[in-house]
């Protein structure tokens, strides 16, 4: 004998369907556990009663509530509700990432991968272990938390993207914003899927509203920044390590060995195209047909063509950048791992880079004003949209600008008409923006005579 004893009730009982069995431990304990037919999976479930249940009305009053559950569920689920998974959180969110694995790339895998981290760890710290407990009310709880999670930044001196710092204020809204549309993919793509049933895609919404942001005023850079910006990104490539023992053997008296690996060409390429950073980053040769002045970009299932016509400096530099590359596939390729495809930029190189561009002197910085790539882009659409002499009136600049930059003539009406005052004679995007001189230098190009005396004046 197991020592153990079952209690059965009858059709008459109070919590008829709801079974009782009583269990004598090892230890000589008694231990109750409880036994019914799920309404959701139509298999039995069980569970262990709470030690504080000694008599016999304390359990028959928790089992006649577990029978009023059992039949309001059941009332649900004849009313057309959904059927719980069975499934814990943490599986199912793992699942999105099985599911979407052919559609993520690598740097929006890792964003979705944080979200979703933060949200199982305060979900871990709550309690909330299974998929089917996850409400409206649960997201909203969510929330509320991580509104006031202070904000984290990468520690000086330490490792490359893993040394961290929690700072004393709270993440900026953006950021927040950013953890709640990623968390809205995941959610409805798996409540889709039947795996998060008491979820909505109304309930999603409403649980993870979005913070009030407040607009940036600042919606380009004009030609004074951008000159700075420009010195600043050459002082960056032009900086070398200190000289090593061979280069003083070789009785040099300042050392070559380049400390970071250029950015000009990118930031000149990302500036002059209107391209996003990801489409310059994962740009390839066979995209840029020299002999038609294109070059092709693909966006999200979206192709468009960016006409080098309008910028004789992009041209000429993709052209130099051609002729250096060898059998390169890409125009921003990283240097070659032995056993590994090639591979273009890092995205994190290219961030931390624009970031040291940026740093003041006492960071270890190079002094530039603000930047960023998708303001490097709103630029390049500004002054695009205002050319009227690249593209004749206003209704065709209007028109071939959006098709340039990917968006509709009504954004581009709407967001950068009338912003920047360009001369009507301008026959280039260089020369609107009033940096053909100063870029050529800086990235070794010829400069034609007209050019150096305007940037002189």
């Amino acid at each position: 004998m197991d020592g153990r004893r079952k209690t059965t009730r009858g059709k008459s009982a109070k919590h008829a369907g709801v079974i009782l069995s009583r269990r004598l431990l090892p230890s000589g304990s008694v231990s109750w556990r409880a036994r019914w037919l799920d309404p959701d999976t139509k298999e039995l479930a069980w569970e262990t009663l709470p030690k504080d249940l000694t008599t016999e009305e304390l359990r028959a009053d928790w089992a006649t509530k577990k029978v009023q559950e059992n039949a309001a569920r059941q009332r649900k689920l004849d009313g057309g509700a959904p059927v719980k998974a069975n499934k814990a959180l943490s599986a199912v969110v793992e699942q999105y990432f099985t599911d979407r694995s052919a559609r993520l790339g690598e740097r929006t895998a890792s964003v979705y991968k944080e979200a979703t981290d933060e949200f199982l760890r305060w979900a871990g710290e709550t309690g909330l272990e299974s998929a089917d407990d996850l409400t409206e009310t649960q997201l909203a709880r969510f929330r509320v938390w991580s509104e006031k999670q202070l904000s984290r930044k990468q520690k000086k001196g330490g490792e490359r993207f893993h040394a961290h710092i929690t700072t004393p204020q709270v993440r900026d809204p953006v950021t927040v914003n950013r953890v709640f549309r990623t968390l809205g993919t995941v959610f409805n793509h798996l409540c889709e899927q039947g795996l998060v049933p008491m979820l909505s895609g109304e309930g999603i919404r409403k649980g993870l509203k979005k913070l009030p942001v407040e607009k940036k005023i600042v919606k380009f850079l004009d030609s004074d920044t951008l000159m700075q910006i420009v010195d600043a990104v050459k002082l960056h490539d032009e900086d070398t390590f200190d000289l090593t023992r061979e280069e003083k053997e070789r009785g040099l008296t300042k050392g070559i060995t380049p400390r970071y690996d250029p950015i000009l060409p990118f930031f000149a390429t990302t500036l002059l195209s209107g391209m996003r950073a990801g489409e310059a980053q994962r740009l390839e040769w066979r995209q840029i047909n020299f002999k038609a002045g294109k070059i092709r970009v693909k966006f999200k299932r979206r192709e468009r063509d960016v006409n080098l016509i309008v910028s004789p400096l992009l041209r000429e530099l993709l052209t130099t950048l051609r002729l250096r590359a060898g059998k390169n596939v890409y125009v921003f390729q990283a240097p070659p791992v032995e056993g590994k495809p090639a591979a273009s930029y890092d995205r994190s190189r290219i961030d931390s880079a624009r970031k040291r561009v940026k740093a003041s002197d006492e960071d270890d910085g190079y002094g530039s004003p603000f930047f960023s790539w998708q303001l490097l882009r709103s630029t390049c659409a500004t002054f695009l949209t205002n050319s009227t002499g690249l593209f004749g009136d206003r209704d065709t600049t209007l028109f071939k600008s959006a098709r340039q930059l990917g968006h509709t003539v009504a954004v581009a009406e709407k967001h950068y008409w009338g912003v920047a005052d360009v001369a009507t004679g301008v026959q280039t995007l260089e020369a609107a923006m009033g940096i053909e001189a100063k870029l050529r230098e800086a990235l070794g190009l010829m400069v034609n005579e007209p050019a150096r005396e305007k940037a002189a004046k």
